[in-house]
C-alpha cells in the first residue's frame, strides 16, 4: 500500500533541501501539492527540531472527540440507501476496525451511498463483497475515492471474499494493485477447516462456496 501523503512529505524533507525550505516557508502550499487540503481557519506550524531538543506534541483536549467517533461508529443495517443495494456495518470484536457487508449491485445509482458510508469512517475498514452481483465504473470510482480518503486519515481498506467476476472487473480496470484483495479461495486457504469467522472475527456476509 502507498504511504500516508503526510508521511511521504516529511520523509522528503530529510533528503531534499529545497523541498524542506519550501515546507518550512509555506507548509499549506506544500501540503496541498501532496493532496492534503487544510481549512483556511486552521493554522499550520512546522517546527524544525535539533539534536538537543525532544519535541512531543500532546493533542488538545477537544481532539478526544476522534476517539469518541471511533467508538460510536454505526453497527447494523444502513437505512438510507437506494434500491438494489444493502449495506450493513458489523463490529470486529476486540479490534478498532469495522466490516461493511455489501450486497447487490454497485452501479451509478448505488455507488454514492457506498462512498458516503466509507468516507465518514475513521477506522480501518474491511469490505465484505461476497454478496456483490455487479461492480460498475461508478462503483470502482467510489472504492478508489474511499481508499484515498481513508489513507489520508492513516486508515486502511481491504476487500474481503471478493467473487471471481468482481475480481476480474478490478483486474481489467488496472486497479487490482491499488487494493488489498482477498477472494474466497484465499479465505479457504487461511481457514482450511472452514472456520465460521472472517478476519478479525466477523462472520462472512454469505456462505462460502464449496
Amino acid at each position: 500500500m502507498n504511504a500516508n501523503p503526510l508521511k511521504r512529505a516529511i520523509e522528503r524533507t530529510c533528503t531534499d533541501a529545497a523541498y524542506r525550505a519550501r515546507f518550512l516557508a509555506d507548509p499549506r502550499a506544500v501540503l496541498a501539492e501532496a493532496g492534503i487540503e487544510t481549512p483556511p481557519e486552521v493554522e499550520i506550524r512546522v517546527h524544525e527540531s535539533t539534536e538537543g531538543e525532544l519535541l512531543i506534541v500532546v493533542p488538545a483536549p477537544g481532539q478526544s472527540a476522534l476517539g469518541e467517533t471511533r467508538r460510536s461508529l454505526p453497527v447494523g443495517k444502513v437505512n438510507d440507501v437506494p434500491q438494489g443495494i444493502s449495506l450493513e456495518w458489523q463490529e470486529t470484536p476486540n479490534l478498532p476496525r469495522r466490516t461493511l457487508v455489501i450486497k447487490g449491485r454497485v452501479d451509478d445509482q448505488t455507488a454514492p451511498a457506498l462512498r458516503r458510508e466509507l468516507e465518514r469512517t475513521f477506522v480501518d475498514v474491511d469490505l465484505d463483497l461476497a454478496g456483490v452481483a455487479f461492480l460498475g465504473s461508478a462503483g470502482l470510482g467510489s472504492l478508489v475515492a474511499a481508499q484515498q480518503s481513508l489513507r489520508a486519515r492513516d486508515c486502511t481498506m481491504c476487500l474481503r471474499l471478493v467473487p471471481a467476476e468482481i475480481r476480474n472487473v478490478i483486474e481489467v480496470s488496472g486497479l487490482i494493485d491499488f487494493f488489498d484483495v482477498y477472494d474466497a479461495e484465499s479465505y479457504k486457504k487461511l481457514f482450511p477447516k472452514g472456520a465460521g469467522f472472517l478476519f478479525g472475527g466477523v462472520a462472512p456476509g454469505s456462505p462460502l462456496p464449496p
